[in-house]
């Protein structure tokens, strides 16, 4: 069964960043002629100034140059798909905690905050998605009018501090799963400043009543920034297979 794949997503900064910490990006590879298809990634930074901009930055490319540039050993990948995907974390987590010990304004002040990043990535080979996660974005799936929590938080009991997260330093235990998709599934991909205000029912009543992908997308962000509890980068993937 062939499915086609359709994505949209939307973000805004928060009124408190000069920069938008959040970041979130896709390939559509349908046309290599190699697996994996489809690959998307959302990822959250941490760090006063640019560096949680940077630590979202860092994720994502180092997540997607790994399918963009061939490096999917796709032997490797079917042996061992958990072992894959925790390897491609590792190699994402010393390139964020790097980053945070090097150049300029490390230098200027060897004793500031380092980055750190969350991150919720997925690559769909033929009709499969590998999900891999670390910290609090999250990512839903919408099928036959409902709204499943795939991911897993990352956080404290009171939901204030992760307890897992890139370049933290601390050894990594990302949650990985694999699911079948089917035809007229959707994804939502959210970084926390979307559920940290909405609760499932609203996130499922916007996902359920939108007419296309862009409303959707447009529609989750928006009505965050329109709430007087709007004060985190928020961002919205979604996608939807048929």
């Amino acid at each position: 069964m062939v499915i086609n794949v359709r994505t949209s997503m939307a973000t805004q900064a928060a009124p408190s960043h000069v920069q938008n910490q959040d970041t979130l990006r896709m390939l559509n590879l349908r046309l290599r002629h190699a697996n994996p298809s489809w690959v998307w990634v959302i990822s959250d930074g941490m760090g006063g100034h640019l560096r949680g901009e940077q630590a979202s930055h860092i994720t994502v490319q180092v997540f997607l140059d790994h399918f963009l540039l061939s490096y999917f050993d796709s032997v490797k990948f079917f042996e061992n798909s958990v072992q894959y995907l925790e390897k491609l974390v590792s190699e994402i987590d010393i390139a964020v905690y790097d980053l945070g010990f090097s150049g300029e304004a490390f230098h200027r002040d060897p004793h500031r905050n380092l980055m750190g990043a969350t991150m919720t990535g997925a690559l769909l080979v033929d009709q499969y998605l590998y999900l891999v996660h670390l910290g609090d974005t999250r990512c839903y799936l919408m099928r036959d009018g409902s709204l499943t929590l795939l991911t897993v938080d990352h956080v404290t009991e009171n939901g204030e501090f992760l307890t897992q997260a890139l370049g933290s330093g601390d050894l990594l235990d990302p949650f990985i799963t694999k699911i079948k998709m089917e035809k007229r599934d959707m994804l939502v991909f959210l970084s926390d400043g979307v559920h940290k205000v909405l609760r499932t029912g609203e996130i499922l009543n916007i996902v359920a009543t939108g007419s296309d992908l862009e409303q959707i997308a447009g529609d989750l962000v928006k009505v965050v920034t329109a709430d007087r509890r709007f004060a985190d980068d928020v961002s919205a993937l979604v996608v939807s297979f048929s």
